[in-house]
């Protein structure tokens, strides 16, 4: 009943916004006529005008549906059930960094990371609004806000808040909040530019361990009601805390560019002096796992102790860099053939654990540059170098080539070649950790990561392949802790495939990831994972209203997938029981009008049709046959 009330709602007040969108001329499908400006804190330094960096509002209604956060980060996702908690993803990938890196990566999703983030400005007040409601009062909302000082000062605020009670008697609820809140200013020449950052992220989970045995659940679920599920934790949760600033600013030396496309072009020097670059960041983060009631049997390795268990680890993290650069675009606005940059780092890192402290130092120089050797040929190339403590000698490079199929001024796609070496520390998760329930101090060997990848976009289609070899890799075993592959290789591959088919109101979004190592003992990902997307769009009310009517079907091969522990937020291999093979199916309503986005959506609507062993992770069921309604408004002065 509940269903059709918030559907009763939902379309009475959309009917009033279709019979005003009739006396529109044209209803805009993808974009919004808004115009703005986007960037990563990366390229913030680059000289680009308004116009042409701007970019349209994307109102698409492809995907719109997916309302998990998770979604942001991989269609391809292990989680434990419920929205909030944490998760994995099924498709293989490492990204070594030189220095300090804690590692670990379980709640990023639905955390705010400035590298990651794109951020915007515009010269008008926007303001994007999304709530979507779900079972149990489960809701993610999220706002963002651009607005402009005089058009000199833009600033902008993105706030997210996820909150999932989870099932009843399950004990996975989720709070997870999420606070971006940046400023950019340039002077009228672009001399001058400066963005400063505020992020603050917290996640608050309750932890349940998983069932104590997953048949049972099966069986119980299907009507056997000789044994009751249970769980081996009942009051335990875990607690995520980070706060990030970030300072950039840069001071252009030399000639200054014209401050729009009508101002004189001036003559530019034959040699660029450049840009001093200086950025700062401050990141401190506190992880607490609590636990008050001991089960033995979770923990067999802790002797018996009824006391409560507050777990907590805590860091600082601070980088001070310096780059000497310059610009991407000449004082004629023409993309520079040659860009160099030569800058210097220096970390300073706390890490307080309950045995004890430790203090770090690292410099790290770096240098790279990218070359444009014809109109549709570039090449971009970097490395890093890290100096001091236990990071001394890690190093990281990367190469990235690029090439446009352009025959006779027609476009066939984009070829990018890409390759990465490193020879860099675990995270320091993997070598140093003390717990009531897990302690482990290594020293283990640098690992090294050789990655070469091929991808190739045209259109609708996307097609590639990443390897990887690895060697003395670093995993979490079957036990939770830490293990390295001392003195072997493992080869990694996956080939994917992404295709987006247009049959005149019908699409069909295709997406087919393979996976292959040689070492499967040691790196479980499913061999085969894939997802398709059938919907059909068309217009209503005199083309007022814009509606999507479709289908999503995900699944992936069964394998060994692997288990989670909250006591260290990681996850670790098991040989149990494999996960997979298992048709995970959403039939969902997109509308728009004008700039109000709805979707309606019936999540797992298999449930029970095709049995309950609908597992990602171990001992973690994914959620029945549920209902969710979300919005989106878009609006602007």
């Amino acid at each position: 009943m509940k269903i059709f009330k918030y559907l009763s709602f939902f379309l009475a007040l959309i009917m009033p916004i279709c019979v005003l969108g009739q006396k529109a001329d044209s209803v805009d499908v993808h974009y919004d006529s808004l115009r703005i400006v986007r960037f990563s804190i990366q390229k913030m330094d680059t000289t680009v005008y308004q116009e042409a960096g701007a970019v349209q509002i994307d109102t698409n209604l492809n995907h719109f549906q997916y309302n998990d956060p998770i979604k942001r980060t991989s269609f391809f996702n292990s989680s434990l059930g419920n929205t909030g908690l944490a998760s994995q993803n099924m498709v293989f990938g490492v990204n070594p960094v030189a220095g300090f890196s804690y590692g670990m990566t379980a709640f990023e999703p639905y955390m705010t990371k400035v590298d990651d983030a794109n951020f915007f400005y515009s010269l008008l007040p926007m303001t994007d609004l999304f709530y979507t409601i779900g079972p149990k009062k489960e809701h993610v909302f999220h706002v963002s806000h651009l607005h402009s000082i005089k058009n000199k000062v833009f600033l902008g605020a993105n706030y997210q808040i996820v909150g999932a009670p989870g099932r009843d008697r399950f004990q996975q609820k989720a709070s997870d909040h999420s606070v971006s809140v940046y400023a950019y200013y340039a002077t009228k020449n672009k001399r001058y530019g400066v963005f400063v950052n505020y992020i603050y992220n917290r996640c608050l989970v309750q932890e349940n361990g998983g069932l104590a045995d997953d048949t049972v659940y099966i069986k119980y679920r299907q009507g056997d009601n000789s044994m009751s599920p249970t769980y081996y934790l009942s009051n335990s949760e875990n607690k995520i805390k980070e706060t990030v600033v970030t300072l950039k600013q840069y001071y252009s030396f030399g000639q200054n560019p014209p401050t729009n496309k009508d101002d004189s072009i001036p003559v530019e020097k034959k040699f660029n002096v450049g840009r001093l670059i200086h950025t700062f960041t401050f990141d401190k983060e506190r992880m607490r796992f609590i636990n008050k009631l001991l089960n033995q049997e979770y923990f067999p390795l802790i002797p018996m102790d009824t006391t409560p268990t507050y777990d907590s680890v805590m860091f600082y993290h601070l980088d001070n860099s310096f780059a000497w650069t310059n610009s991407d675009l000449t004082a004629k606005e023409i993309p520079r053939k040659f860009r160099y940059t030569f800058a210097a780092t220096h970390s300073y890192t706390e890490v307080h654990q309950m045995d004890k402290s430790y203090f770090m130092h690292v410099v790290k120089p770096s240098v790279g540059f990218t070359l444009k050797l014809f109109q549709q040929l570039s090449l971009e190339a970097n490395a890093e170098y890290a100096l001091f403590n236990s990071y001394n000698n890690d190093f990281t490079s990367h190469v990235v080539v690029k090439e446009t199929l352009d025959v006779h001024g027609k476009s066939f796609g984009i070829v990018s070649l890409k390759f990465s070496y490193s020879k860099t520390n675990p995270p320091w998760f993997y070598e140093h950790f003390y717990s009531k329930y897990f302690q482990w101090d290594y020293d283990f060997l640098k690992q090294q990561t050789l990655y070469a990848g091929f991808n190739y976009a045209y259109k609708n289609l996307i097609v590639g392949v990443d390897y990887y070899n690895l060697y003395n890799y670093v995993y979490m075993d079957a036990y939770a802790r830490p293990k390295q592959y001392v003195g072997s290789y493992i080869n990694a591959l996956s080939a994917y495939a992404f295709k987006n088919f247009v049959i005149g109101k019908f699409e069909i979004d295709n997406k087919v990831v393979y996976q292959y190592t040689d070492k499967p003992n040691l790196l479980r990902r499913p061999q085969w994972a894939a997802m398709q997307s059938y919907f059909f769009s068309t217009h209503m009310f005199k083309k007022a209203l814009f509606a999507q009517f479709g289908i999503d079907l995900l699944y992936n091969t069964k394998y060994y997938a692997d288990a989670y522990q909250p006591a260290t937020r990681s996850f670790y291999l098991q040989n149990e029981r494999k996960v997979g093979n298992y048709l995970f199916a959403d039939v969902f309503v997109n509308l728009k009008v004008k700039r109000v986005r709805i979707y309606f959506k019936l999540t797992n609507f298999l449930s029970g049709l095709i049995g309950y062993d609908n597992f990602t992770v171990p001992h973690y069921p994914m959620p029945d046959r549920t209902f969710n309604f979300g919005a989106s408004w878009i609006f602007h002065d």
